[in-house]
Order: structure tokens, then C-alpha cells, then sequence
């Protein structure tokens, strides 16, 4: 009798605390802690129409006379192609190394708009994360994306989960290119994967529940290229300064360019080597900007191994020496924060930068080290809670049909 009451009583715990905790918001704020780095996106900036009256242009004043200076000789042309050091002794050095750590550009991977403005390039080669340990951390982060709930919506794949289990079984490479990392917008990411078994795939998602909104494209190009990318944008009318005139009514719109055309070219900017991870997240006009008066990076590359405790290689790009130097002392007091408070300990990530070292090359700031792997799967953990709550926009399912009425078994009214 006892042991039924205590169960009774154990499993109202349970369920109670759990809840009560949920329902108190401000309960939840007081022990979740604060990010330790915020950010804003800052609008695109429109461009401003030229005026319709161009100012006169005023006449340059004719230029002052000047005294003669004796002829100079003609100064020696420089060769910058071999930069040599030389020390105190006065001895001739080896050729300069390279300033930026050797961390492969993926240009050519998604639309050219990326390196512009404001992009995400993330590639990940899912043979060496099939094999790594932590295999279900990302299967479920990238599970977890609304895209990924999105394209299997209305398909036999069950799940957005299910969808990157079967890219990490069947693809070798996986793209995903987006300009606009903060989802606010929708239609911007697109997905490429490559893989000798990805067609049974492509067949089962191809079922799915396509939203109006949505103008991305499925795609398969034999044998092994799966490709969901956005149409290129339609001009309603010429540019400014175009002598083309406006289609008369009765003549049907031109064609859109044809992306399976793009597919050759996109299958030949794919790296054939390289690390498990490799990003690069462009900020070339500052639209994204980190709060507290921290410089925030125009560039960041990184790449990670697939050993248990991955391997971290990275460079930000700044404006300066001195702002790369201000970055790298914030980072290292966000270090001491998480180390310093308890939550983060729960939450499994107050040793997140305790193992990397930073160096300032002109105006980059450079990382190396590793990350240990109990700290990258709580971090891969919380960015998956925090990608379930955004909605994936796909359309609900259709109503059931009404069941039909039942029959006379064939037996005439008449």
C-alpha cells in the first residue's frame, strides 16, 4: 500500500514541477540566464532614386600656374610578387607566409549576393559526420530547421528528424547557402546534397504540401545531385536606362531561366576535400551587429573536425587591428562569465572557450584549439530546442473525407 502511495506521489512530482515551472514566465527568466552575446539585423538600406532634374554643373576653375620644378627621374617599378624579410643583421628572409589562415573559400555555393550583403554558407561532408560521436546531435539540429519540417510536410518522411537521418545515411556533401541567416524572411535558404543513394529520397519528399508562399524549387539531377532552390527574382519592368520597351499585352511573359541548367556548374563548385564543417558567414555592409559595443566581424570562416573533441580553426575579419584586439578580450571575458556562473554549468557550456587561443593578425583575429565534446553537443542541443519553437510556415493537411454512406447492397429501388 505504502509503495502505491509513494508512486502516486512520485509521479504528481514529476508531472507538477516540470509544469510549474513552464507556466511561470518570469520563475523561467529568473533561472535561465542571460545570452552572453545579442546581436540586431539592421534593414537593408534602400537605394536612392537619382533626381529627376540633373543640377547644373558649374564650370572648374581654370588651374592656378604653378612654378617649374626640375624634371625627377622616372622612380624604379616596384615587384610586389616576392616580399622579402629581412632581419637586424641585414640578412635576406624567406618570402612572407600568408596573412589569412588556410581555411578554403566556398565561393561559387549559392547565390553571388551572399558575399555582398549579408549570407550563411554552411558545408557539411556526412560520411566523416556519420562516423563521429556526435552523429545524433547534429541528425537532430538539423532536423530541427523549419526547412527541414518544411519539405517533408504532406510526404511519407515522418519527420524533419527523419529527413537528416536519411541526408546523413545517404548524401556525401550537404550544402545549405541562406541570405538571410535570421529567418525572418522566408524562401531565401537553399539545400543541395550529393550522394549516390539520395533518388528514393528526392521520390518520397517530392509527395510533400507545397505553401503558396514557397518559390523554391525540388530538384534531381542524375545520378546523385538533390538540389531545393530558390527561382531567380523576374523584373517586372526594364531597368532604368534600358532601351528594351515593355511586352505588349498579348505577348506571354518570357520564360524563366531554367535552374536545372545551374546544376552542372553547381556540382563543380562543390570542394571535393576539405574538413567535416567548414561555414562562412558574410557581413559585408554591418547589418548584423553585435549589442554592447563590441566590433562586430564584416567575415567569419570556421571548420571543425569530427574527433570527439572536434578541432576549431577559425578567423574573423575586422576593421582593424585594434577593434580585432577589443573582440578578443570580450570573448575572453565571456569566457570567465560562463565559467563564473552556475546555469551555464548546467546547461553544459561554461568551458566553451577554455580551450582556444586567439591571435591578432593585422586586422583578423584568429582561433585555434578544440572544443571538448560533452560542451559542443549541449551547444548543439540548446540551438535545436531554440529551432523547434520557430514554425516551418508548411500548410496544414487537407480535411479527412467524409466517410460514405452506406450502401443498398445493390437491390433495386424499382
Amino acid at each position: 500500500m505504502r509503495r502505491g502511495v509513494w508512486a502516486i506521489v512520485l509521479s504528481l512530482l514529476v508531472h507538477l514541477v516540470p509544469a510549474i515551472v513552464l507556466s511561470s514566465l518570469s520563475l523561467l527568466e529568473r533561472l535561465l540566464p542571460a545570452p552572453p552575446v545579442t546581436w540586431e539585423i539592421v534593414p537593408a538600406k534602400r537605394a536612392t532614386p537619382p533626381p529627376l532634374v540633373s543640377p547644373a554643373s558649374e564650370p572648374a576653375p581654370p588651374p592656378k600656374p604653378t612654378p617649374a620644378e626640375p624634371a625627377s627621374p622616372p622612380e624604379r617599378p616596384r615587384n610586389p610578387e616576392r616580399p622579402r624579410n629581412t632581419d637586424k643583421g641585414g640578412r635576406i628572409g624567406k618570402p612572407a607566409p600568408p596573412k589569412s589562415p588556410p581555411l578554403r573559400s566556398l565561393h561559387g555555393i549559392g547565390a553571388e549576393s551572399i558575399e555582398q550583403d549579408l549570407g550563411l554558407r554552411l558545408v557539411l561532408r556526412m560520411g566523416e559526420v556519420a562516423r563521429s560521436p556526435h552523429r545524433q546531435a547534429v541528425v537532430g539540429l538539423l532536423g530541427a530547421f523549419p526547412d527541414s519540417r518544411l519539405l517533408v510536410a504532406g510526404s511519407s518522411v515522418p519527420s524533419g528528424e527523419a529527413l537528416a537521418e536519411a541526408l546523413v545515411s545517404s548524401a556525401e556533401i550537404l550544402v545549405i547557402a541562406t541570405t538571410d541567416p535570421s529567418g525572418q524572411r522566408r524562401s531565401q535558404t537553399a539545400l543541395v546534397a550529393v550522394g549516390q543513394k539520395l533518388r528514393a529520397l528526392y521520390d518520397q519528399i517530392t509527395a510533400r504540401r507545397v505553401p503558396t508562399w514557397d518559390d523554391r524549387e525540388l530538384l534531381f539531377d542524375n545520378p546523385d545531385l538533390l538540389a531545393f532552390l530558390p527561382r531567380p527574382v523576374e523584373l517586372a519592368v526594364p531597368p532604368a536606362g534600358s532601351d528594351a520597351l515593355p511586352p505588349d499585352a498579348g505577348t506571354p511573359p518570357p520564360s524563366p531561366p531554367s535552374l536545372t541548367a545551374q546544376l552542372p556548374l553547381l556540382r563543380r563548385s562543390l570542394p571535393k576535400t576539405g574538413p567535416p564543417l567548414v561555414a562562412e558567414i558574410f557581413n559585408v555592409q554591418q547589418r548584423l551587429r553585435l549589442r554592447g559595443g563590441l566590433p562586430t566581424p564584416r567575415l567569419v570562416q570556421l571548420s571543425l573536425s569530427a574527433d570527439t573533441d572536434p578541432q576549431v580553426h577559425g578567423r574573423l575579419v575586422l576593421g582593424s587591428a585594434a577593434e580585432a584586439g577589443q573582440l578578443r578580450d570580450a570573448i575572453l571575458a565571456i569566457g570567465d562569465k560562463l565559467r563564473g556562473d552556475w546555469r551555464f554549468k548546467l546547461m553544459g557550456i561554461s568551458t566553451l572557450v577554455d580551450h582556444l587561443l586567439f591571435e591578432i593578425k593585422d586586422s583578423d583575429l584568429l582561433v585555434k584549439g578544440f572544443v571538448s565534446g560533452a560542451t559542443l553537443r549541449s551547444l548543439l542541443g540548446l540551438a535545436t530546442g531554440a529551432l523547434q519553437i520557430i514554425p516551418s510556415g508548411a500548410p496544414p493537411p487537407p480535411p479527412d473525407l467524409l466517410t460514405p454512406p452506406p450502401s443498398d447492397g445493390g437491390v433495386d429501388a424499382h
